[in-house]
């Protein structure tokens, strides 16, 4: 048990080890990758390796995984799958705006690392998570050497949020390690990036996605394969993927734009265009994940048309591959640009009926 259990990322990982033998830890760290790359998984165990009571894992850069503090910080690894916070969420979604205000959420199986996550119904990083922080960050640990603060998906602080925490980015106490994650990078504001050391984590191999998924899951090698695959190289995301349901986001969301591409530059039929816009909106999958892999689709269009196969959704090569002769250049910009502009607007509760009907109505019009 060790580093040597995360999947893939080995340049990322050896830097940290490097930090931690140096002993040269930053004042603030940035995990910076795609959903499911294991951004939370490396924070954890980098929170391990900070206080593991094993002197000789310590002096490899290292944590043993057996310990007290090692055992007591490994459930934050993965808060999403954890029971108790489970029930916190639960309960949350019942509370009253004014009550999450006054009872930010924070997330700790051990008393000196506290990782802050999304909140609310626009799932965002608060002002007053981000003075918790600030207060939590100034205690002296209690069991540990080093106090942890994580902050996942750090790119969604409001601009409060961000503001608040600058001071305590740039200068942490001495007991107390920062470590943000953040899906993409450059989302975060440029005064947050200036005050972090960024560790960007890049796709792992699919086959080690595939072992990874023979260890913890009971699929079969043709599912594990494509899991691997529809997950683009990212583990915690194939491994909560429900295959069928994302065969079927994907058949729907290459019909739909079958459709829009039928009716370009031809006068459309808007009440046939929105009839079947209603039906892509009404699945359970939110707006980022329809999003998502309607931005994979259209990529795979940019390659049948470049003829630069591979493809990122290989099982629907016989129907993007008609597609891809019918639309032009003009029709594949217009569509990459509106899923652009959608994608900015992701964060603002954007009203996914109304979303996919504007971006309907250009590319079918």
């Amino acid at each position: 048990m060790g580093f040597d259990s995360f999947i893939g990322n080995a340049p990322a990982v050896a830097s940290l080890r490097r930090m931690l033998t140096a002993g040269r830890w930053p004042n603030s760290l940035i995990l910076a990758g795609p959903l499911g790359i294991g951004k939370h998984t490396l924070a954890s165990m980098a929170a391990r390796a900070l206080n593991c009571l094993d002197d000789e894992a310590l002096a490899a850069g290292d944590f043993c995984g057996m310990c007290a503090n090692c055992r007591r910080i490994a459930p934050v690894e993965s808060p999403e799958s954890d029971e108790e916070f489970a029930k916190l969420l639960s309960a949350r979604a019942k509370m009253r705006a004014e009550d999450r205000r006054e009872r930010p959420l924070m997330f700790s199986t051990h008393p000196d690392v506290i990782a802050f996550l999304p909140d609310g119904p626009l799932r965002q990083i608060s002002i007053d998570q981000a003075r918790l922080l600030k207060e939590h960050a100034q205690f002296l640990p209690a069991s540990a050497r080093r106090r942890v603060m994580i902050v996942d998906e750090a790119e969604r602080m409001d601009a409060a949020a961000a503001n608040s925490m600058l001071k305590i980015l740039e200068e942490p106490p001495e007991t107390t390690a920062l470590i943000l994650t953040a899906g993409n990078y450059y989302e975060l504001l440029p005064t947050i990036r200036s005050r972090g050391i960024p560790l960007h984590l890049s796709p792992a191999a699919e086959s080690d996605v595939e072992r990874f998924l023979a260890a913890r899951s009971e699929m079969s090698a043709a599912d594990r394969k494509l899991a691997a695959h529809l997950s683009e190289g990212c583990p915690g995301r194939a491994l909560g993927l429900d295959l069928e349901v994302a065969r079927k986001q994907r058949r729907d969301a290459a019909e739909w734009l079958v459709s829009l591409a039928a009716r370009a530059g031809a006068k459309p039929n808007y009440e046939d265009v929105m009839a079947r816009t209603e039906g892509l909106a009404r699945g359970e999958d939110n707006l980022e994940t329809v999003v998502a892999i309607l931005y994979s689709i259209v990529e795979d269009l940019l390659h049948l048309r470049a003829g630069r196969p591979p493809l990122r959704n290989v099982e629907l090569e016989s129907t993007l591959k008609p597609l891809a002769a019918r639309v032009d250049w003009a029709w594949l910009e217009r569509a990459s640009q509106r899923l652009d502009q959608l994608q900015r607007n992701l964060r603002r509760n954007a009203n996914r009926q109304l979303a996919l009907e504007g971006l309907a109505a250009i590319l079918a019009g």
